[in-house]
């Protein structure tokens, strides 16, 4: 299949490398920053472009695959409607409803690869769940073929059930490694390394694997150590957002294990 990918940030070249690899061809890059569109392209052997009247018509599929505002913006371009033409466009957000694309073509859908991606990290799509969903049965089945070449795992589901999915990842990934990021600023305020914390993170992550979380929980709260509970709020007397947000979580925890 020949692919016109719509954005060079950290899903569009996770994403397009893993459709090379699947045996389809990446016939070019299209990204306002010209620098990010020769640098992906460069790596896939496409074209490039920086600018829209310079994008390829023809291709059997175009990604879009950039922020949700400027999704907005492109599905109401009629110079990128005219060169979409009736070819297959889709994109990648997992906030943003299927029928902004209806402007663009009669054929489009959602292609959501659901995990977090950065340019530098390559991952296997084969085990990355990809929900899509379609304008219509057709696109469906193009959607449906070209996600299982990339992983085990792909199911159709709508906008209802897709902007949950996308909540939750908020909470389990954004929301979690912002909790990294406060442990470590305690850590670096007594000299220790954030390393002394991957075991416990790498086994909480994996008691869930089989688990409901609400089951594995730990800690002071669910023990009911009131005695460490004041110790900590103590420790962090002179740190209020911290303190506001382990008093917060902390009946979060409480009310949620009754």
């Amino acid at each position: 299949m020949n692919i016109v990918i719509i954005g060079a940030g950290n899903l569009a070249c996770q994403l397009s490398h893993s459709l090379k690899e699947a045996g389809n061809c990446i016939i070019q890059v299209f990204s306002r920053t010209e620098k990010n569109a020769k640098e992906l392209a460069d790596k896939l052997g496409a074209d490039y472009a920086n600018e829209l009247i310079n994008i390829k018509k023809g291709a059997d599929l175009y990604i879009i695959a950039v922020s949700d505002n400027v999704l907005v913006r492109l599905s109401a371009n009629k110079f990128l409607k005219s060169i979409i033409g009736d070819s297959t466009v889709v994109h990648t957000a997992g906030g943003v409803e299927l029928s902004v694309l209806k402007t663009l073509s009669s054929h489009y859908g959602v292609l959501y690869p659901f995990q977090t991606f950065s340019k530098k990290r390559r991952l296997s799509f084969k085990t990355i769940p990809i929900f899509i969903e379609s304008s219509d049965e057709n696109t469906g089945e193009i959607l449906m073929s070209l996600s299982k070449n990339l992983s085990e795992k792909v199911e159709f589901i709508d906008f209802e059930q897709r902007k949950y999915v996308h909540l939750a990842g908020v909470f389990a990934c954004n929301f979690a490694n912002h909790m990294y990021v406060m442990a470590e600023k305690i850590l670096h305020s007594k000299n220790i390394s954030f390393s002394v914390l991957l075991p416990l993170i790498l086994e909480t992550a994996e008691k869930v694997k089989n688990n409901s979380p609400k089951t594995v929980q730990t800690g002071p709260v669910v023990r009911n150590d009131q005695l460490t509970i004041n110790k900590h709020i103590e420790l962090l007397s002179q740190a209020q957002d911290l303190k506001n947000m382990y008093l917060f979580v902390s009946e979060s925890i409480k009310k949620h294990q009754e």
